[in-house]
């Protein structure tokens, strides 16, 4: 997320070119606007912003607030979003689902 990956931006560029990208079936929120968006030509364009821009993570957070999300879920190993997100709302519910297992039951 800054200028230091702009070297990355070209091959990432080569392999979405390869890649059909279809209109998402939910908004997604892409943290370089912090707006939802479903056209998958933008969020392709995004994709390659988002690796040399700054990152809207608190307005992300914000915005799916205002749009009605309680309930938010880190995947992946560690917790570090789970707090950012508990900094910027506490009455956000925050869990995390670091292995396979814990994913195949959060999304039951």
């Amino acid at each position: 997320h800054s200028a230091l990956m702009e070297p990355a931006v070209e091959p990432l560029s080569s392999v979405l070119e390869t890649i059909a990208f279809s209109p998402a079936r939910v908004p997604v929120i892409p943290n370089v606007t912090a707006e939802p968006t479903q056209d998958p030509n933008h969020l392709k364009r995004l994709l390659l912003e988002q690796v040399v821009s700054p990152v809207k993570w608190t307005d992300s957070i914000k915005r799916l607030i205002s749009e009605g999300i309680d309930r938010a879920i880190e995947v992946g190993p560690g917790s570090v979003l789970q707090g950012l997100m508990r900094r910027i709302d506490r009455k956000l519910s925050v869990s995390g689902a670091g292995t396979l297992k814990e994913i195949e039951e959060v999304v039951g």
